[in-house]
């Protein structure tokens, strides 16, 4: 028997990895062979689209897709008896600056990063309450750019040289757990970067002697 698998192809963009400057597209593709809109599915940036959110008419598959920032990738599934065919496209948006210049989609290298000179790990012990955080800062232009919080409470006492990319910041810690969190903002991404420092604070008491008594601490 002649056999008539699914024919899909995606009609609008013409071709994969247009660039636009709107924040929608609406995409179109043709789909052969199928009995019904319940034999097709669309998926946008990797999340299957509600049948409810794209039409099916005369052939043709509709979807209007609200883009990010970069790549938006689509993809249309046909199927029916005798098989499953899809096609795939891309569409590259690009953001307007205020004054009117094209930003173009960031990339990893332009995120922001944090690299810990101290402490050098994540979780750390110590056994003095005066502790210093210092590292070097990339991609970050002024300390605006800089949020931090020490158990919970707003920081404003740490200094940043841009020039140099360093970043210090001298505290005081309770007794206990303490976290610190660090987090950098430019304009292609917010991260966010978590300490945790154990102070074991000295246990003092007043020992007694015969006649006499002493401070000391374990």
């Amino acid at each position: 028997p002649v056999q008539n698998p699914p024919i899909v192809k995606i009609t609008k963009p013409a071709t994969t990895g247009m660039t636009t400057l709107n924040k929608t597209y609406a995409f179109e593709a043709t789909v052969l062979n199928v009995a019904s809109k319940n034999d097709i599915t669309v998926e946008f940036n990797g999340t299957l689209v509600p049948a409810a959110n794209f039409t099916f008419n005369n052939n043709k598959v509709s979807y209007t897709g609200s883009l990010i920032p970069g790549k938006n990738t689509i993809k249309v599934t046909g199927k029916n008896n005798d098989g499953t065919n899809f096609d795939t496209s891309e569409v590259t948006q690009f953001s307007v600056n205020v004054g009117g210049d094209i930003k173009l989609p960031c990339k990893e290298s332009e995120y922001p990063i944090i690299n810990y000179n101290f402490p050098t790990t994540t979780v750390t012990s110590v056994s003095y309450s005066d502790f210093k955080v210092d590292g070097s800062l990339v991609n970050i232009d002024n300390i605006n750019q800089i949020t931090v919080y020490l158990n919970g409470v707003k920081k404003t006492d740490f200094s940043y040289n841009s020039q140099f990319n360093r970043f210090s910041h001298s505290m005081t810690l309770k007794p206990g757990v303490n976290t610190y969190k660090i987090t950098l903002e430019n304009d292609c991404k917010t991260i966010e970067s978590v300490l945790t420092i154990n102070y074991n604070a000295p246990k003092c008491g007043v020992e007694f002697e015969a006649f006499k008594s002493s401070e000391f601490c374990l």
